[in-house]
């Protein structure tokens, strides 16, 4: 099941509508996980900041949203897949591990710069935008990066806040060109975005 998709479905090239069982089926499998993110969002048991970069913990918490969902909830994903337009570079269990171990590397550099006084949102969007690049699970990789990225904000002392709203088309296709301009190279948009969300 899709959870990112249109809710369109292609069948040997020719695009076709899912019966109203699917429908209610993917509905009710998108707010079971909305909820889950919620829950963990709330919970008390806060994961240590710079935990929240790391391989480990963001496969455990793709376990907990996706848990009775999908087969590999949890499981680092062992083949080529196409997110949207983009095709991650890492194609395999060693090679994602390898471009994880440089995320956290990298992630914590940027939450240095922030804890010296840097803006919020040059680790909250880079956090973001490269696990949605690296993509190291199947599927659900955008619902994994939203959880980690409310929770870097709640360590913070930030709201906890979503970046983008995916039940409002309109924000939801805007953050999705800001993103896309960061794989281009143009991080701009989407760091604005991030510094927005959280001005007075």
């Amino acid at each position: 099941m899709n959870l990112t998709g249109s809710g369109h479905h292609r069948n040997n090239g020719t695009a076709t509508m899912p019966n109203r069982e699917a429908l209610q089926k993917e509905y009710e499998t998108r707010t079971l996980v909305l909820d889950r993110v919620r829950d963990i969002v709330a919970s008390e048991n806060q994961i240590a900041l710079g935990d929240l970069f790391t391989a480990s913990t963001l496969t455990e918490l793709h376990k907990q949203l996706f848990e009775g969902v999908f087969e590999h909830a949890g499981v680092l994903r062992s083949g080529a897949i196409h997110v949207g337009f983009h095709v991650p570079a890492a194609s395999d269990v060693e090679s994602i591990q390898t471009w994880m171990q440089e995320y956290e590397k990298d992630c914590l550099k940027r939450l240095k710069m922030v804890i010296n006084g840097a803006s919020e949102s040059l680790v909250l969007g880079y956090a973001f935008w490269k696990l949605t690049y690296i993509a190291p699970f199947e599927d659900g990789n955008g619902r994994v990066a939203l959880l980690q990225n409310m929770l870097i904000q709640k360590a913070l002392g930030l709201p906890a806040t979503p970046l983008y709203r995916k039940d409002v088309e309109a924000d939801y296709y805007k953050f999705k060109h800001a993103l896309r301009d960061w794989d281009g190279g143009n991080a701009t948009p989407f760091i604005q975005r991030v510094t927005d969300l959280f001005a007075d």
